[in-house]
């Protein structure tokens, strides 16, 4: 890769993460565990953990 390709590349990498909208901060408690991979906060809301591959409820495994 020349160095322009090279530059222009890392100039939109760096304007693509600086245009991502950030999640606020704050704290939160765990109401409970929905399942693997969800949780319910104390204020209702659901929360998916990405990544995580685990069985539903009701599935074997």
């Amino acid at each position: 890769m020349s160095s322009l390709h090279r530059l222009w590349a890392t100039a939109l990498a760096a304007t693509m993460l600086a245009l991502v909208p950030l999640a606020p901060a704050g704290a939160a408690s765990v109401a409970y565990v929905v399942d693997g991979d969800t949780i319910r906060l104390s204020s209702g809301t659901y929360v998916r953990l990405i990544g995580i591959d685990t069985p539903e409820v009701g599935q074997c495994g």
